[in-house]
């Protein structure tokens, strides 16, 4: 009889041991589920909030369709123009505050440096080109839209003397004070009117 209770009191002690166990796992997997659900769920909410500040952020992106320079009749300048749209890849509207051509050059001792040339839209008038589309600065630009039309500088002939221009670069600031640029690889020299007129007529 104190055998078979001995027995009794180890089942109900290895029941009890077993129910505690199971007990304590469900436990830890209910823990780990909740755990691993926070975790993706915080994860999902960064990423959503990392792709709503990224549309957020200012992005201009700038595109060369067409250029060329001009010397204007007895003149010691000459006009650089280019064709450009401009398009607002980000969810909030934006404006360009700056358009400037950069100028960079290397003279004959090897030392380099650069010039900054402001946008100057009533250049056309000196081409005879009035029915253009030029573009005045400050430029607005709605969220996702595309801007285009041309712009203008000029250059003195005296700043660029006995030097070698190394490269031709178009910069974009934004009301953000960020940059955008176009590096111009082939700039076209026209030498006549007449070449100019179809030249415009071809790439507006």
């Amino acid at each position: 009889m104190s055998l078979l209770n001995n027995l009794k009191g180890i089942i109900h002690n290895l029941d009890f041991r077993l129910c505690f166990s199971l007990a304590s796992l469900i436990i830890s997997f209910i823990a780990t589920f909740f755990s691993y659900r926070n975790t993706r769920i915080a994860k999902q909410s960064l990423k959503l909030n990392e792709e709503l500040f990224e549309a957020r952020t200012p992005q201009l992106v700038p595109y060369l369709r067409a250029c060329f320079s001009y010397r204007l009749e007895k003149s010691q300048s000459k006009i650089y123009a280019f064709l450009i749209s401009v398009s607002n890849l980000s969810d909030a509207n934006n404006s360009i505050s700056r358009l400037e051509l950069q100028i960079n050059y290397t003279r004959s001792n090897n030392l380099s440096n650069n010039l900054l040339l402001p946008h100057k839209p009533k250049l056309v008038e000196h081409l005879f080109l009035n029915s253009i589309k030029t573009l005045n600065v400050p430029i607005h630009i709605d969220a996702h839209q595309t801007i285009d039309g041309w712009t203008f500088f000029e250059l003195d002939d005296s700043l660029i003397r006995n030097v070698n221009i190394d490269m031709y670069k178009i910069r974009f600031i934004d009301s953000h004070r960020k940059e955008s640029n176009l590096k111009p690889i082939i700039l076209q020299e026209i030498l006549s009117e007449e070449t100019l007129a179809k030249f415009i007529h071809t790439n507006s």
